[in-house]
């Protein structure tokens, strides 16, 4: 009864930051700088992370909550030296703030359940067109209750459709565009408002390959598990395992992802 009333409650939380987004005006948001210009901090992001925590907090009381727009403390629950012992939430209240603020409607509500350092149900919600994507442990993965599997393409090639995205380091973003030039013939390229939707459209086969430098863990904690159900292969830029805390993501089929990283140079 537990794990089926963390699920409606997962999926009632995401549903209701989603209904915060659809209901706030781009243009008369308010902005404030984190880290630069490009790294910021709307009152959309808050509005959505209130109304997260006020459904969690409803039916799990006691249960931890991380979000991207609490405090350093609250983020240090997720300290790789203590991840195995984390049991809780992890949420995104908006991937692609810019692509919100920009009027792009390219965004997302993410959230993650975590069990002993390992995501177990993760739901990520693009509101505005009204797509659910979900996943349960080794329960499949699923886009608005229809099961979803990543693209079959075995070959990279000028129809492969690769996305990635601009980073706030600008150092990130320049790695990302060398390592798509280095692949020939250069495949079609898509640069993504929110890094944890185009995940979620790998996921779907929508897109076939995605790849990133500059990932937080509540990028990757429900993006990566619906990833894995939908029999995605989910690595880092060596082809090596990863947790939902790494920083580096390459995202498709095996073979995708295995020829992406001999192409580009950096398998160890």
């Amino acid at each position: 009864m537990t794990d089926q009333l963390r699920k409606q409650t997962l999926l009632q939380a995401v549903r209701a930051g989603g209904d915060e987004l659809l209901h706030r005006n781009p243009d008369a948001d308010d902005v404030t700088p984190k880290t630069s210009r490009v790294d910021v901090l709307t009152t959309a992001d808050l509005a959505s992370e209130k109304a997260i925590v006020r459904v969690i907090r409803q039916y799990f009381p006691h249960d931890i909550i991380v979000s991207e727009e609490m405090s350093e403390d609250e983020v240090r629950k997720l300290d790789p030296a203590v991840i195995n012992s984390f049991s809780g939430w992890v949420a995104d209240p908006l991937d692609g703030t810019n692509s919100f603020r920009f009027g792009e409607r390219y965004s997302c509500v993410s959230i993650a359940y975590i069990k002993e350092g390992k995501p177990i149900l993760g739901a990520v919600l693009d509101p505005f067109r009204n797509e659910l994507f979900f996943a349960g442990k080794d329960d499949g993965a699923w886009l608005n209750d229809q099961p979803i599997n990543v693209a079959n393409m075995n070959t990279l090639n000028e129809l492969t459709k690769v996305a990635t995205s601009n980073c706030y380091d600008n150092q990130d973003t320049r790695a990302n565009l060398e390592r798509l030039l280095q692949l020939q013939p250069i495949p079609w390229i898509y640069f993504k408002g929110s890094v944890t939707l185009a995940m979620c459209e790998v996921a779907s086969g929508r897109m076939d390959l995605f790849h990133y430098s500059g990932l937080r863990p509540w990028d990757n904690a429900a993006a990566f598990l619906i990833l894995e159900e939908a029999n995605a292969t989910v690595t880092d830029l060596h082809g090596q395992p990863i947790s939902f805390l790494s920083r580096d993501v390459v995202v498709g089929n095996v073979a995708l992802v295995d020829e992406f990283i001999v192409k580009t140079k950096i398998k160890a």
